[in-house]
């Protein structure tokens, strides 16, 4: 008990922890000018600033290439939303301009680097406009760039040299053309500053990216040895998290060159689905134990939505997907909730860890998009929810391969502990019973003996019938007819188990139940005397997957020596000792038979 609340205590504290720097970031994040204004002055020699609230912008103006060719009226200020947020946008492609005016008060000389942060923005254009009201610069980015980046400095990112302006205002204009109503998150960088940045995300997003590929190629490979499916749940959830960190992270650029014909949003979203199902199929790991039969009937139909949803994103309108993933992730969320409360039921640790960490995790996907819509700003928490994902994945990942692990190896334990065991008693009862035993290979040769065994053949153990050269059970055996019944008798036994695994198989019944009984042999004990002997026989495996016989062993002579009095007394007599009247007429009986039988010769022949 005192292990449960602490480990309840220590998942507290570090939430609290991990609220505390948020909270504490978003307290110390620049303070913002009450009324939006519409131009930032740089005064200072480091520059990290957020411009969203230095920016007018204007919907529409869907011909205007230029800005000049833009009207002087229509630019609204809001340092919330970018851009109107509809739950449904039109099927078009909608254009946004945006303008920041920024003058240098600093005597440096400014080497700057603007980054524009959004998910999926398909078109975006960057205009530079001196003092003079020429255009100095300008970039396009093209409709499939490889810009598409969900982390802080992995967004678009533009150098802005204020060398030829100092004193002077510059005037930034910034066109975005996109099928859905996104915001924008706009910072300003100088060139140091954001080199350290970027470098630090790079080397993390690394570290990340290369530890879901290892996961990715261990399962992968553990499946195809092993053929267990949760190796291959492991594979789906690391791939899509893998694929979503190429085509979104800090290197989308090495490999979005080779997907210049795709939409990335729909591939983005494809992969989320993915990575769902694989959390589905980790999950019902878990539920193989629960008795809620409803429960994993309910997680597989999901299962069934998230593979679906995976082929119809590419079919169907980029909102309509969104829709989708808000569904299965909330349901996901739902879920995982019950399993919260399955597993704080059954004080069930390495449970509780997995889906706690599995809750923070869909949190973290569910995030970018509703940053996406412009409900939350992506730059401020984007860090946060970077982290959020990468642990509680790596928990997640860790948690259920280790209580695999761990149960694994208490099952192999128990089932060690149960074979020694058994194999205890067996050596027990196999030197105390009364009843002869022994233990041989499939040739006959002798393993062990017990004790009373080694009584009735006239030896003290089984050291001494070995001194006298009896190895073999058909050493022990009087005659070769006792010897051509025990081969036989084994060949038989295991044309049994040979007939049984083809028809089944599985020839582990056999080996439990499969005997021959009642093989009646003769035995010579130490004196020479012949002793009559009643065995049965049943296959043993052995560790090496050879196969052993056990067999049992009972002492007849005494029946046989009253079958030989009874046969005595039935045609002698008790007295005397001679042969009495019923001996006398099957005496009799036989000779006329005889005879009668040669007289019927004689007269065939003549």
């Amino acid at each position: 008990m005192r292990k449960f609340w602490a480990f309840w205590c220590s998942v507290y504290a570090m939430l609290g922890i991990f609220f505390s720097v948020a909270i504490a970031d978003a307290w110390n994040e620049e303070q913002l000018p009450a009324d939006p204004a519409t131009m930032y002055v740089i005064t200072d020699s480091n520059v990290n600033v957020r411009l969203n609230p230095y920016v007018e912008f204007m919907e529409g103006e869907e011909n205007a290439e230029w800005p000049w060719d833009l009207p002087d009226s229509g630019w609204q200020t809001n340092s919330d939303y970018m851009s109107s947020c509809s739950v449904f946008p039109e099927m078009a492609d909608k254009t946004y301009w945006y303008h920041v005016t920024i003058a240098n008060r600093s005597a440096d000389e400014r080497n700057l680097v603007l980054s524009v942060n959004n998910i999926f923005v398909k078109y975006l254009s960057v205009y530079v406009i001196g003092p003079n009201g020429a255009l100095s610069r300008v970039w396009h980015t093209g409709l499939k760039s490889g810009a598409r980046k969900i982390f802080p400095s992995a967004g678009y990112s533009f150098p802005i040299n204020f060398l030829d302006f100092k004193d002077g205002k510059t005037e930034l204009y910034i066109r975005v053309k996109s099928d859905q109503d996104y915001r924008l998150d706009l910072r300003l960088q100088d060139l140091r500053s954001f080199s350290h940045h970027d470098a630090e995300e790079k080397i993390v997003n690394a570290v990340i990216t290369g530890f879901m590929l290892l996961v990715s190629i261990f399962s992968l490979i553990m499946f195809f040895l092993l053929r267990e499916k949760r190796y291959l749940a492991y594979n789906l959830f690391a791939m899509g998290i893998l694929a979503n960190l190429l085509i979104t992270g800090s290197y989308s650029s090495l490999f979005l060159s080779f997907l210049n014909h795709l939409d990335i949003a729909r591939l983005y979203t494809c992969f989320c689905f993915v990575t769902l199902w694989g959390i589905q199929l980790i999950s019902l790991e878990y539920l193989s134990n629960a008795k809620w039969v409803v429960l994993k009937y309910i997680s597989r139909t999901f299962g069934l939505f998230f593979v679906c949803s995976a082929v119809v994103v590419w079919f169907c309108p980029g909102y309509f997907a969104s829709i989708l993933f808000f569904f299965g992730t909330a349901v996901m969320f739902l879920l995982t909730l019950v399993w919260v409360l399955y597993a704080v039921m059954k004080r069930n640790s390495a449970h509780l860890i997995y889906s706690l960490a599995q809750l923070a995790f869909l949190f973290g996907c569910i995030f970018p998009y509703v940053c996406t819509y412009g409900m939350l700003g992506w730059s401020k928490y984007a860090i946060y929810d970077f982290f959020l994902i990468s642990i509680s994945a790596a928990i997640m990942i860790s948690a259920s391969l280790i209580y695999r692990f761990y149960k694994e190896k208490n099952y192999n334990r128990n089932v060690t502990l149960k074979a020694k065991m058994s194999r205890r008693q067996f050596v027990n009862f196999f030197s105390l019973t009364n009843e002869g035993m022994f233990k041989a290979d499939v040739d006959g040769r002798i393993l062990n003996i017990n004790p009373a065994l080694c009584r009735v053949l006239g030896y003290r153990n089984v050291s001494e019938i070995s001194r006298s050269g009896k190895t073999n059970i058909k050493h022990l055996c009087a005659d070769e007819d006792s010897q051509k019944i025990y081969g036989n008798s084994v060949s038989k036994l295991i044309q049994k188990y040979d007939s049984s695994n083809r028809e089944k198989g599985d020839g582990s019944v056999l080996l439990l139940e499969g005997s021959i009984d009642n093989i009646k042999l003769r035995f010579v004990s130490s004196e020479g005397c012949v002793i009559h002997v009643s065995m049965s026989i049943r296959l043993s495996e052995e560790n090496n997957d050879s196969f052993s016989i056990i067999g049992d062993v009972k002492d007849i002579s005494g029946d046989e020596n009253l079958k030989k009095q009874i046969h005595y007394m039935e045609y002698h007599d008790q007295n005397t000792g001679a042969f009495n009247r019923k001996y006398m007429i099957g005496l009799l009986e036989s000779i006329f038979n005889d005879a009668g039988d040669g007289g019927d010769k004689d007269a065939e022949s003549g």
